[in-house]
């Protein structure tokens, strides 16, 4: 006589114990890829809004060059350039002034700095090359995630004076995305939708 060994299998317990496992890893390894996913998209949008707003303080600081270089006013009194703000590009801000900025290559001056306190969303042209972000949002393309805004402060106090003031330079660039809410202006965007450059400027003088 055969007896026969009853067959052992898995039980209901187990069984769950196995899919719950299966699915914490599924989950934990969704996890991981929405946030390197996450991730890359923020720091690509931090290094375009890096090189806008580098693109904004470096336009300013060439204006001043251009000036010097356009000047012939040059005042060996003060050892200075009388008309640095003006001579090309008007760099003079009364008090504090916000600006929009935009490069036309095909323009003469190149550098269109315009006064503004509301706009200054930029536009993406897909046409141009490599693509190019601009102001304003008007004039053809669509608008992009970013907003630019160029900053100058003027200061004359000692030792600094009229002729021979500091300007302060700060380009302020910030966007919108899933996480980053629409606003229009810098202080109302969240810290990690943001960035800030700041630079100053004086005339060629030793103080």
């Amino acid at each position: 006589m055969k007896f026969y060994q009853p067959e052992k299998g898995q039980t209901l317990v187990e069984t769950m114990v196995a899919i719950f496992i299966l699915v914490m890893g599924i989950t934990a390894a969704l996890g991981l890829a929405i946030y390197s996913f996450n991730a890359s998209s923020l720091v690509n949008k931090q290094l375009a809004a890096m090189g806008l707003a580098r693109e904004g303080m470096e336009a300013v600081k060439n204006m001043r060059d251009t000036n010097w270089l356009q000047s012939v006013q040059f005042d060996p009194t003060c050892n200075c350039y009388l008309n640095w703000q003006q001579g090309y590009y008007n760099i003079e801000p009364n008090g504090t002034q916000t600006y929009t900025l935009d490069f036309i290559p095909l323009s003469s001056p190149y550098w269109q700095l315009s006064q503004q306190s509301t706009n200054f969303r930029l536009s993406y042209d897909a046409n141009a090359t490599n693509g190019r972000l601009y102001y304003p949002n008007t004039s053809g393309g669509t608008a992009s995630d970013y907003y630019r805004r160029i900053t100058l402060t003027e200061n004359t106090a000692a030792p600094y004076s009229s002729t021979s003031p500091r300007v302060e330079v700060t380009s302020d660039v910030w966007w919108n995305d899933r996480k980053c809410p629409t606003v229009t202006t810098y202080e109302l965007s969240k810290t990690s939708c943001r960035v800030r450059l700041r630079t100053y400027l004086t005339n060629w003088k030793n103080y």
